[in-house]
């Protein structure tokens, strides 16, 4: 497939997405009475503390509220034992009213809940972008939608100098909702190595991984608008002198993401990962004999993406 320069520009085709309902747990009212009752238990066996009462507490449940909080002796115990008797006794009142009709007729519908899919490679479709200035040669850069395997790559030299790259792997999406609210994540791995060389002038490299998601028309197919941009930095290095190096890795690490969607438009979204590296000019001729340069190499597995709309 052949790459283009921003994910925001790829006019790849879609195919139907799997879908999946996710279901939801109800509480139990009576796990919620044991759990409130567990925890008055264990407040009867702390030590007293300063309760700030709500305004509007009325009638003897208040009065007793007031002034059991406000002795902190031994009476405070009986009176927390007395405010619980009287929370008690307005239950037991509030459901024993009489239950009202409603005044218009009820129809019997079903909703349904949040729809999502897990999505493994081999994924829609690949990308990757990169450039330089000031400087000779090309950052590698790649990136598979068979294996979900990204890469970038490049060593800097010269003066007043930068470069940067870029790959990702994504899907693209059609909502089957009118609206609602899409949540994206995905963990991928990664390995990177960062250096840099300084000699009176700055060097900077930096590796970083996060999301892109991109809207899109369905009718004329157009750009419409990023729903986001994130780029999380894993690390970077700026020295001036001699130079440093450094390295690290993961094999989870967690992105998310979040945003409103519309069945009028459709959506792709994307794991994707870059490097940045500059030099500066030497501060004058005197140090021009000494070249700066910075290197860095970031390599991710993008082994699953998970998205959901509620």
């Amino acid at each position: 497939m052949a790459m283009i320069d921003d994910p925001s520009g790829y006019d790849g085709k879609a195919e139907a997405i799997k879908m999946r309902r996710c279901g939801e747990e109800l509480s139990d009212s009576d796990s919620l009475m044991q759990e409130a009752e567990a925890e008055f238990e264990a407040e009867l066996d702390r030590e007293a503390e300063e309760v700030s009462l709500n305004q509007g507490i009325e009638g003897r449940f208040g009065s007793v509220l007031a002034e059991n909080f406000a002795l902190k002796d031994d009476t405070y115990v009986d009176g927390l034992r007395e405010t619980w008797n009287l929370q008690n006794e307005l239950l037991e009142r509030n459901m024993a009213r009489e239950v009202i009709a409603p005044k218009t007729e009820a129809h019997s519908e079903v909703y349904l809940g949040s729809i999502g899919a897990f999505e493994t490679a081999p994924y829609d479709a690949p990308w990757s972008s990169g450039g330089v200035r000031q400087a000779g040669g090309s950052p590698i850069r790649s990136a598979s939608s068979t294996t979900g395997e990204l890469n970038t790559t490049f060593r800097l030299r010269g003066k007043g100098a930068s470069a940067w790259a870029s790959a990702a792997v994504g899907v693209v999406l059609y909502p089957s909702t009118r609206s609602g609210y899409l949540t994206f994540r995905s963990s991928p791995s990664y390995n990177y190595l960062i250096q840099t060389v300084s000699t009176w002038a700055t060097s900077r490299a930096s590796v970083w991984l996060g999301l892109y998601c991109a809207e899109y028309d369905r009718d004329s197919r157009s750009f419409v608008a990023t729903k986001t941009s994130q780029k999380k930095v894993l690390d970077s290095l700026d020295t001036w002198w001699v130079g440093s190096s450094r390295q690290g890795r993961s094999s989870d690490y967690e992105l998310s993401t979040g945003f409103q969607v519309t069945n009028t438009r459709y959506y792709w979204l994307w794991v994707w990962c870059g490097l940045n590296l500059y030099t500066q000019n030497p501060p004058n001729e005197a140090f021009d004999l000494f070249d700066n340069s910075a290197f860095a190499n970031l390599s991710v597995g993008v082994d699953s993406m998970q998205w959901a709309i509620h």
